[in-house]
């Protein structure tokens, strides 16, 4: 029965049991004919037959809250197919069938007691006049007629009484809370659960850093850059770069490393170092050079050239003592031959002769040992 509120039944048949308050109305007769004072009364009874006429109440203390109660029971007649049954229903209910009501805004102050066809809620006052009207489903041409009425008894509460839309909003703030509390709730344990999350990866993150942490060393980069040009290139960029990607793009991360464990940070850098050395070499390859002379001094000269008449020096003495071999071994071959003296003799002393001119040229023109 809320103000100004149609309720539908199953079978699309609706009644008005409270309007909008009606500015304009001209009738302002109770259905018994008795006229409605322009004060606001303290307490007062209305009673509305289920013939779809409106009766109205009266002015209303707009400071004041209004407790309404409706009861009682009406009848009416349908006319189905060949059959006319009678159809009994009070304020919210029709027998045998769901409620007529659908409406949520009297939730928080509706008071139902559906055995005694009693149902209580609260209403604001105020100056215009509100109508009450029953109208029952079937007011068609299948139907006949009505009997019975149902009565509107209207007091005011206490002047502390809280309004229909005070509980209203009460209930809609409470509810928002709740949704509120609840929302933040599961940010909470989306957030407990994302850093749960980092921190286990970086524990293992932590483990992975201290068996590398050779790759800090800037010499070690550029080592393992140039012995593992082939294999950076093909496989570890894309492993490394997607790793760190992903790491640095999780929420915190960072934030957490630098304070727990700055050595995973410098240790993700050195392996993007690492690609970032391997891809200059890429691009220009160091030039091998070979090892730079050093410039001798006056000292350095004097080694050289002692060393120099000391090699030139052990060479004679083994030149010497390989002719010195060479003739001896000659002399006993030509003796095992037998050959007349005065030629043997001539023999010898023609390859001493030979023997002995060997080398001396130092190669120009004759025989270098």
């Amino acid at each position: 029965m809320p103000n100004a509120r149609r309720t539908t039944n199953a079978n699309g048949y609706a009644r008005d049991l409270l309007k909008l308050p009606q500015s304009t109305a001209r009738n302002l007769s109770c259905q018994a004919g008795a006229v409605i004072p322009n004060s606001p009364p303290k307490h007062f009874t209305l009673s509305v037959r289920p013939d779809g006429r409106e009766v109205f109440l009266p002015p209303l203390d707009p400071g004041r809250v209004y407790q309404v109660t409706v009861h009682g029971t009406c009848v009416y007649w349908e006319h189905w197919f060949i059959f006319v049954r009678p159809k009994t229903h009070d304020a919210l209910y029709e027998a045998d069938e769901r409620p007529l009501r659908d409406s949520w805004e009297f939730r928080a102050s509706l008071q139902e007691d559906r055995a005694a066809h009693k149902y209580t809620f609260r209403i604001s006052g105020t100056a215009s006049r509100i109508s009450a009207r029953l109208s029952p489903p079937g007011v068609t041409q299948w139907s006949f007629w009505a009997e019975g009425a149902l009565t509107i008894f209207v007091e005011p509460l206490p002047e502390a009484a809280p309004s229909p839309v005070y509980d209203l909003v009460r209930e809609e703030r409470l509810f928002k809370e709740m949704r509120a509390a609840e929302e933040k709730a599961g940010r909470d344990k989306k957030a407990a659960e994302e850093r749960t999350a980092v921190e286990s990866k970086l524990a293992a993150l932590r483990c992975r850093a201290h068996r590398e942490e050779h790759f800090i060393n800037p010499s070690f980069q550029q080592n393992y850059a140039r012995h593992h040009l082939q294999e950076i290139s093909s496989k570890l960029k894309g492993e490394w770069a997607s790793e760190y990607d992903d790491l640095m793009q999780q929420p915190g991360f960072k934030q957490l490393a630098a304070k727990q464990a700055p050595e995973v940070l410098a240790w993700l850098e050195a392996r993007v170092n690492i690609v970032r050395l391997a891809e200059q070499l890429l691009i220009s390859p160091p030039v091998l050079q070979g090892p730079k002379k050093r410039k001798l001094n006056s000292e350095g000269v004097r080694a050289l050239i002692l060393r120099r008449d000391e090699i030139q020096a052990v060479d004679r003495i083994s030149r010497k003592k390989l002719k010195a071999k060479m003739l001896v071994k000659g002399r006993a071959e030509l003796e095992s031959i037998p050959l007349d003296p005065d030629v043997k003799e001539s023999l010898n002393t023609e390859l001493d002769e030979e023997i002995r001119d060997i080398g001396e040229d130092n190669g120009k023109g004759g025989t270098t040992l």
